[in-house]
């Protein structure tokens, strides 16, 4: 064994910049932020081979020994601490960011190293991902877990995250959903925007996502958000299309203070509970000791 502790973050997301079908599937692009959930694994005292708090954790730390073919006796034991600043099911992506997390750290304890491709694999076997197991802005296919498109590298924008009240379970929604609109056209401005850096017309295909999914899973007061960012100077507004979250893509210059307290005059910030800014980050699991 090559290593006695491993630590590998990963970050989450606010939700996606897009979500729908596109050229006749259901595809995503989400951005990763400066929130991450971290995992450590080292060697533990327990009569059992593995030993985690969460059941997907526990669930990846397995997939990823049986995924590379560890023999039994040199498995040992070990054990699994996860630390996330992340929240649960608002659809930030902590379930990725743990599965994530999880495998980078577990494959490093026995000297090994996964790409983001085989993870994702492996993430999409355990429930529905998203591409924040990626370094770019990545088109994804979240059920499969398969990079289709790299979409350009993510940029370092300010967004404010409205957490959104209420839980929602990704695996139960996925399937009781009965329509999901087809985005073709926001999917051909975010890559417009990207790779011109227009963040405006990034923001904008956020906007005609966020608006279209509306009828799926509606976030309150989302035409007044978007007209209150946009008159502040913001780039746009996107949603977590699977969760509570909303995310506001700010430039430098937007006083969020500013635009936080227009939200709470107008009585929006009650049915958002939680406000914070975070920024976008690369994406991907790394190691950090």
């Amino acid at each position: 064994m090559s290593a006695r502790e491993v630590t590998a973050i990963c970050p989450g997301s606010c939700g996606e910049l897009i979500q729908g079908i596109i050229g006749g599937r259901e595809l995503l692009v989400s951005y990763p932020i400066d929130r991450y959930s971290e995992i450590t694994v080292r060697s533990g005292d327990s009569n059992k081979t593995y030993r985690a708090s969460c059941r997907k954790i526990l669930h990846t730390a397995k997939a990823v020994v049986e995924y590379l073919d560890i023999p039994v006796n040199k498995l040992g034991t070990f054990e699994i601490i996860r630390r996330s600043s992340l929240p649960l099911g608002k659809g930030m992506s902590s379930s990725t960011a743990d599965i994530g997390a999880t495998a980078a750290a577990v494959a490093s304890f026995f000297g090994y190293e996964l790409t983001s491709d085989e993870i994702a694999a492996m993430a999409a076997s355990i429930e529905p991902t998203d591409g924040i197991l990626y370094e770019d802005l990545m088109l994804f296919d979240a059920v499969n877990g398969e990079a289709v498109e790299v979409i350009g590298p993510v940029p370092s924008l300010k967004v404010l995250v409205l957490e959104g009240v209420g839980l929602v379970d990704t695996i139960c929604f996925h399937k009781k959903r009965s329509y999901v609109p087809i985005i073709d056209a926001a999917y051909d401005a975010l890559r417009s925007g990207v790779s011109t850096g227009d963040w405006a017309v990034m923001g904008n295909a956020a906007i005609m996502s966020a608006r279209l999914y509306q009828s799926v899973l509606p976030k309150p007061y989302l035409d007044d958000i978007i007209d209150i960012a946009l008159r502040t100077g913001a780039y746009g507004v996107n949603v977590a299309h699977t969760g509570t979250a909303l995310g506001i893509i700010m430039n430098e210059d937007t006083d969020e203070c500013a635009l936080v307290e227009v939200l709470r005059t107008r009585g929006i910030l009650e049915f958002y509970g939680r406000h914070y800014v975070v920024r976008m980050v690369k994406g991907g699991p790394r190691l950090t000791s």
